[in-house]
């Protein structure tokens, strides 16, 4: 091999190496819609970016992503200053099975809002295993900066501009007998298109919980929203396909909701 060959044959393995790691990077990280105000009429939508999962052995992520509140200001408590950025932080901890399960709440200004993350990671006791795995773990442990991991999902944060269409629809979405809500949202990042999203509003006894948005579509036509058998389903008509955006809907289409309790995460279960 000549030497132009063997430099050839470098650069495309730095090129190679570089988009792996670049794909493996951006499936770490990714913009999760979080509607946490339980009013969608609100402007307090948000999306952050956070790691799919942790980087981490022995350090686990329990409720995750973080679950998000927005409140009015002002931040009232001793300020711990991470990056330049004052926070409150709350920290609570337990011990169960072998591990010690760990609730942070980080709150933060932004907008004049109150923005508070809040999330609970499971820590192994380092203790349980033998050496080189007990080092390892203790090594992981003091290693571990939760202050950095909670600034760099803050950073992230960015107010979304949704707007509700239309009036709520109320039924049974859990099967608890208190009535939820289903609701129509609409986003206009700029230029001529409108997207529509799906979200549902959880009664919890006390106040509703939002749940994540699924996408509906860009300049449909919205025409009823109903609840079947428990599943929020909407009703609209988008173009055909292969026509062109400015084209008036025409195609009448149904997606069905289906709600995660556990996750309090909605999907688009059926298409019609």
């Amino acid at each position: 091999m000549t030497k132009i060959h063997k430099i050839i044959f470098s650069l495309i393995l730095l090129i190679i190496i570089s988009a792996a790691g670049y794909f493996i990077y951006s499936q770490n990280k990714v913009s999760s819609l979080v509607t946490p105000n339980p009013n969608p009429i609100s402007e307090t939508n948000v999306t952050f970016v956070y790691p799919l999962v942790l980087a981490t052995k022995y350090i686990h992520a329990v409720t995750w992503p973080p679950q998000v509140v927005v409140t009015d200001g002002p931040l009232n408590c001793a300020k711990r200053i991470i990056n330049s950025q004052a926070y409150c932080v709350t920290v609570s901890s337990e011990g169960a099975a072998g591990s010690i399960y760990t609730t942070y709440a980080y709150a933060f200004l932004k907008n004049d809002k109150v923005i508070t993350l809040n999330f609970t990671l499971r820590a192994v006791q380092c203790d349980n295993y033998d050496d080189p795995q007990k080092t390892e773990c203790k090594n992981e442990r003091t290693t571990f900066n939760v202050d950095n991991l909670a600034d760099s999902m803050a950073q992230s944060v960015q107010f979304a501009d949704y707007k509700t269409f239309g009036e709520p629809v109320a039924g049974d979405l859990n099967s608890d007998g208190l009535l939820d809500k289903a609701v129509w949202l609409t986003e206009s990042p700029g230029g001529s298109g409108t997207f529509y999203y799906a979200e549902l509003l959880i009664n919890t006894g006390t106040g509703y919980k939002a749940t994540n948005t699924v996408f509906l579509g860009d300049r449909i036509a919205p025409q009823t929203l109903e609840i079947l058998d428990g599943q929020a389903v909407y009703n609209f008509a988008e173009q055909k396909v292969g026509e062109p955006m400015t084209t008036p809907p025409s195609v009448g289409k149904s997606v069905r909701i289906n709600y995660d309790a556990t996750t309090n995460e909605i999907s688009a279960q059926t298409t019609l």
